[in-house]
C-alpha cells in the first residue's frame, strides 16, 4: 500500500501500457486547477506517460521510457532541473517535496529542503518503496529496514538537526512490510503484523492508546491514522476532531478505509459505509445513502462513495466537493477527491469535476473525453487517456478497448490528504 498524500491530497495514477499490431498505443495526460501548483502544464511533455503523482504544490509524471518530468511550484517539487530523472521506476510527491525511485534501487529527492526535498546524508540505496507525506518521506529498503527524512516534528529524521532532526530516533524500523506518511505523521507495519507510528503526536504520531497488533493494513490522512486488523476491525488515532477518535463508530467487518484532510470513511464488507471526523469536511454523512457502496475516497474537505449501481454520492464542504447537486454521477467507474475538488470517471470514458473552480473543480479548459484514469492532488486534478496513431493518416485516435483492457491501478497514500486507499 502506498499513501500518496496528496495533503494532503496526494494523487497517483498508474496505468499499464499496451500496443497493437494495427496501431501503437501511447498515452497523454492533462492537468487543471491551480496554475501555480501543477494545474498549468503548458510546455510540459505529457506524452507516453505511465504514472503521475501530484502532491500539495507540484506534480511529477513518469514516462514509459523511464524518464520523468516535474511541474508546479519550483520551491516545492515543481523544479527537478538539478535531478537526474532517468531510469525511474516509481515516483511520489508529498506536501512540499517529491521522490523518484530508480530501477537500480537508488532514489532522488527534490523540493523544499525543510520538508524532505533534501536527502543529503540519507542512504537511499536498495530502495524498494517510497512514501511522502505532508512534511516527511520514508523509504523502505529491500532488507526490510526503513529510513526517514524531512521535518523532524512531522516524521522526519536526517543529518541536519535544525531541519531534519531526530523524531524517528528510537523508532524500530526493521522488518518493515509497509509504510504510510500522512500530513503530520508516519506509520510503519512490520512483517510480524505489529505497527509503529511517529511524528507530531496530536496528528497521528502517538499511537500509544491503540492496539497495533494483528495489523493487516495502515493508512494516514492529514491529521489521523487508521489501522485495519486481520479480524476486519479497525482502530483510529490522531486528532480527535479530524478522524482520530472513532468512539461510537462501528468499525467491524471493515474492508476499506480512506482518510482525508479532516475525516475518515470506512466501507464494510456488507456494502455499507460509515464516516467520522469533522462534520464540515466529510465526517457527517447523515444526508447521503451509504448502502451498496463499492468504493470510497476522502479528500481534504469532502468524501465520495461510488455505489454498486455505478452511481455516486458526495458529502462534506459544499464548495470543495461536498455538493455534487447538478453533477451527473451515473455510470461512474472511478472517483477521486483532492484538496478542494473531486472528479469522477464514467464508464464511457468521459469525466466530470466539481468543487472549487480554482483548484480542480472547473475542467472546462481540458478535454475529458476518452479518459482512462483520474486523480486529484491538493489543488490540481489530472486525467490520462490512451491514444493511437492511424497508420495511413497519422491522426491520433483513441483506442478505448485497449485502454480498458490494459489500464492499471490507482495508487492513493497522502495526505494531505487524499487519497484512495484500499485496505485489503
Amino acid at each position: 500500500m502506498n499513501l500518496i498524500f496528496r495533503i494532503v491530497a496526494f494523487a497517483s495514477i498508474n496505468l499499464g501500457m499496451s500496443t497493437t499490431s494495427a496501431s501503437p498505443v501511447s498515452s497523454s495526460a492533462v492537468a487543471w486547477g491551480s496554475k501555480y501548483y501543477g494545474g498549468n502544464a503548458t510546455g510540459v511533455d505529457l506524452t507516453n506517460v505511465a504514472h503521475i503523482s501530484c502532491g500539495e504544490r507540484a506534480c511529477v509524471a513518469r514516462r514509459s521510457d523511464g524518464t520523468a518530468v516535474a511541474w508546479g511550484s519550483s520551491i516545492y517539487g515543481g523544479n527537478a532541473s538539478g535531478v537526474d530523472l532517468t531510469n525511474v521506476a516509481d515516483i511520489s510527491c508529498g506536501g512540499s517535496a517529491c521522490v523518484a525511485r530508480k530501477k537500480d534501487g537508488t532514489a532522488e529527492a527534490w523540493g523544499s529542503k525543510y520538508y524532505a526535498g533534501n536527502a543529503t546524508g540519507v542512504d537511499l540505496t536498495n530502495v524498494a518503496h517510497i512514501s511522502c507525506g505532508g512534511q516527511a518521506c520514508v523509504a523502505r529498503m529491500s532488507d526490510g529496514t526503513a529510513v526517514v527524512w524531512g521535518h523532524r516534528k512531522y516524521g522526519g529524521d536526517g543529518p541536519d538537526g535544525k531541519y531534519y532532526g531526530g523524531n524517528a530516533t528510537g523508532v524500530d524500523l526493521t522488518n518493515v512490510a509497509d509504510i504510510s506518511c500522512g500530513g503530520q505523521a508516519c506509520v510503519a507495519r512490520r512483517a510480524n503484523s505489529t505497527a509503529i507510528a511517529w511524528g507530531f503526536s496530536l496528528d497521528g504520531g502517538d499511537a500509544s492508546k491503540v492496539d497495533l497488533t494483528n495489523v493487516a493494513d495502515i493508512s494516514c490522512g492529514v491529521h489521523a491514522c487508521v489501522a485495519r486488523k486481520k479480524d476486519l476491525t479497525a482502530v483510529a488515532w490522531g486528532h480527535s476532531r479530524f478522524g482520530g477518535n472513532a468512539t461510537g463508530v462501528d468499525l467491524t467487518n471493515v474492508s476499506h478505509i480512506s482518510c482525508g484532510g479532516r475525516a475518515c470513511v470506512a466501507r464494510r464488507s456488507d456494502g455499507t459505509a460509515v464516516a467520522w471526523g469533522y462534520s464540515g469536511a466529510g465526517g457527517d454523512a447523515s444526508k447521503v445513502d451509504l448502502t451498496n457502496v463499492a468504493d470510497i475516497s476522502c479528500g481534504r474537505n469532502a468524501c465520495v462513495a461510488r455505489k454498486k449501481d455505478l452511481t455516486a454520492v458526495a458529502w462534506g464542504h459544499s464548495r470543495f466537493g461536498g455538493d455534487a447537486s447538478g453533477v451527473d454521477l451515473t455510470d461512474v467507474a472511478d472517483i477521486s477527491c483532492g484538496g478542494y475538488a473531486c472528479v469522477a470517471r464514467r464508464t464511457n470514458g468521459s469525466a466530470v469535476a466539481w468543487g472549487d473552480p480554482d483548484y480542480g473543480g472547473d475542467s472546462a479548459d481540458v478535454d475529458l473525453t476518452n479518459v482512462t484514469d483520474i486523480s486529484c492532488g491538493d489543488q490540481v486534478c489530472v486525467a490520462r487517456g490512451y491514444f493511437s496513431t492511424d497508420s495511413e493518416e497519422g491522426i491520433p485516435t483513441v483506442t478505448t478497448s485497449e485502454a480498458w483492457k490494459n489500464y492499471g491501478s490507482m495508487v492513493f497514500p497522502i495526505a494531505f490528504s487524499i487519497i484512495m486507499i484500499y485496505l485489503r
